[in-house]
């Protein structure tokens, strides 16, 4: 990797002009998605229930294609997904959906420095990450509510044939509680399509994973996610983020290194000791505080 260019602003807007970079921006931006008092009242037992939920029209279709315009320049220029996170358009998704953490968090929630991005692509070789849970039953309340949640925003169609998400439901999986990969049945596995825009949030106790992706797909597979918590327990990993403000260009830079160290297990075997070590400094140089 060109790493002269990672650190680089100019590089960055000029690699994708249509985007932007602030420094220190309110990160609250565009209309938030209507968190209704019907889904308020339900959301703490489909929580409980399924582990889940779903949040449709998040974004719309002319917020979807800058996005998307923008992936696609990060691959032709040989540059892996996360790299969107260079920009505020990438952040100010998750600012959307801010109502909805609210009440499955708590107010005050805080953002984990865990994110990524993925594109994947169009062939029966590539797919999406395999079954994990992110914190486990851990991050679980004795009432089974969490402490701790993903959101996940599909940037084009997420279907069976491009690798949408599967999850087992709560109520179906017999080590939710306990950790542990499922034994879940087959017929209890449910898979989660979604169009473009929809957000899908899930308990850090639930199995998922990203499915298969197929030669006939009709296009690939392009998403975001980040991770938070509520304000009332101990960090899960550090440093907590604002999720009201954007991170400087140095933190942007020093957590999406950080995620190629987190995740390189996943799929970022590539890595020369060159790249670690730099990613490592960089990551270091703009996260000064100690890292769980």
């Amino acid at each position: 990797m060109d790493w002269q260019a990672i650190t680089s602003v100019d590089y960055w807007s000029k690699l994708n002009p249509h985007l932007t970079i602030s420094q220190g921006q309110d990160g609250a931006t565009g209309p938030q998605w209507p968190a209704d008092e019907a889904f308020a009242a339900a959301l703490p037992q489909r929580l409980v229930h399924d582990g889940y939920f779903k949040m449709p029209d998040v974004l719309a279709p002319a917020d979807v294609a800058p996005l998307v315009l923008a992936m696609e320049t990060l691959r032709e220029g040989g540059w892996l997904p996360a790299f969107i996170y260079v920009y505020d358009e990438a952040w100010q998704v998750f600012g959307r959906v801010r109502q909805a953490l609210s009440l499955a968090l708590g107010d005050g929630y805080r953002q984990m420095p865990s994110m990524w991005a993925w594109y994947v692509e169009v062939s029966d070789g590539a797919g999406g990450w395999r079954q994990h849970r992110d914190r486990g039953p851990e991050s679980l309340r004795r009432d089974l509510s969490p402490t701790a949640m993903t959101v996940w925003v599909a940037l084009t169609d997420a279907t069976p044939d491009n690798g949408c998400m599967y999850v087992v439901p709560a109520h179906r999986d017999p080590d939710y509680r306990r950790g542990g990969l499922s034994d879940a049945k087959l017929q209890d596995v449910r898979a989660l399509p979604v169009p473009a825009g929809t957000a899908l949030a899930w308990t850090h106790a639930l199995a998922h994973w990203g499915g298969r992706s197929s030669d006939f797909a009709s296009g690939p597979r392009l998403s975001l996610s980040i991770e938070f918590q509520a304000d009332d327990v101990p960090a899960w990993e550090a440093p907590l983020l604002d999720p009201t403000a954007l991170p400087s260009f140095e933190q942007r830079i020093a957590l999406i290194c950080k995620g190629m160290l987190q995740y390189r297990h996943m799929h970022l075997e590539r890595f020369t000791e060159g790249d670690v070590e730099m990613a490592e400094r960089l990551r270091d140089e703009g996260l000064p505080l100690p890292l769980a």
